[in-house]
């Protein structure tokens, strides 16, 4: 693997920024995991769970309006619009409360089964309504009063009988469909409450993560500013004053690294070296001059000496010759 020493200045620059950037990322990329969880769960309430308690409360009141379509057919004449509308009110109302159920069913699939025995209760009591709607279809409305036949007041009493017995089992189930609804919106809230629990735990998980990771990452770029880069440059600078000032002795940290440091200890590292060899130059230079001048004093020396003993041999003879002249011939 290659040392941090030997990557380039703006490299180890550029690392606690890369670092900051990725932990930023990472906070964003878990907060978005966390958030993505919370909204499929919120989704799931608004779009589906809460749908399915509408649709079961629209459907408890289609179920409430079919024995009052019935009472209404035994009570209006054959031609009043108010016994028309009833009829059509019975003949929609059926299917949308069957429909509504199975939509609720669809978004409910974990309580398809309870939605389904709802139905299969409705279906029957739709089924038992009929007679009494042959009943009011067979007969003249209750509002003609006296005027009915005994026989027809024989048989709307029975159709009444039927549609009463119809409307008790039809607020049973609507009674049992409201538990389960108010059920429903209950686990709702209580899933509303764990999102919101969810979020803040979210919020504080993102807060520590990114307060820990700053600091991490803000003692890593620390780090790398002070021990590889702001350190090793000071040592250097050091290193090259003392230089300057003659100390030859002195060691260049960082030859081996591989970045601009390592560029600039191996740089003074050859004025150190040319600085030893201009030093040992000058001194072989100063020790060959005073190798020179020492001969030269010899020689001189050696000159003087022989023109001192020639002048001391030419002055004897001199002397020798003058007492020669003088007849002393016993000098040598």
């Amino acid at each position: 693997l290659m040392s941090i020493d030997n990557l380039k200045l703006r490299t180890k620059v550029l690392i606690p920024l890369a670092l900051m950037a990725t932990v930023v990322v990472a906070m964003v990329a878990f907060g978005a995991t966390r958030l993505v969880g919370v909204s499929a769960t919120a989704s799931d309430i608004i779009e589906k769970r809460d749908l399915a308690a509408v649709e079961l409360t629209r459907a408890a009141n289609a179920m409430g309006g079919v024995p009052h379509a019935v009472f209404a057919m035994l009570l209006y004449d054959q031609d009043d619009k108010a016994r028309k509308a009833s009829k059509q009110d019975f003949e929609t109302l059926v299917p949308e409360a069957g429909k509504l159920l199975g939509l609720a069913a669809t978004h409910l699939p974990d309580k398809a089964a309870e939605i389904g025995k709802f139905k299969e209760r409705f279906d029957k009591l739709a089924e038992e309504a009929k007679e009494p709607m042959q009943i009011s279809l067979d007969t003249p409305g209750l509002i003609h009063g006296i005027g009915i036949q005994q026989i027809d007041l024989v048989q709307m009493g029975h159709g009444a009988s039927l549609a009463t017995e119809v409307d008790t089992q039809v607020r049973a189930l609507i009674g049992d469909m409201n538990v389960f609804n108010e059920a429903l919106l209950a686990a709702n809230a209580g899933a509303s409450q764990g999102l919101n629990a969810q979020v803040s735990q979210a919020i504080v998980s993102m807060a520590l993560v990114g307060l820990i990771s700053t600091l991490l990452a803000g003692a890593f770029a620390l780090w790398m500013s002070t021990f590889k880069i702001s350190r090793p440059l000071v040592r250097m600078v050091e290193r090259m004053r003392a230089l300057a000032q003659g100390d030859l002795e002195v060691e260049i940290d960082g030859l081996d690294r591989g970045d601009e440091v390592g560029e600039m200890a191996n740089a003074v590292q050859v004025f150190k070296t040319n600085a030893i060899e201009r030093v040992r130059v000058e001194k072989d230079a100063t020790e060959h001059r005073a190798e020179v001048e020492t001969e030269r004093r010899r020689v001189e020396a050696e000159k003087a000496r022989a023109a001192e003993t020639q002048t001391q041999a030419m002055s004897q003879l001199g002397d020798g010759l003058r007492r020669l002249a003088g007849g002393d011939l016993t000098s040598r």
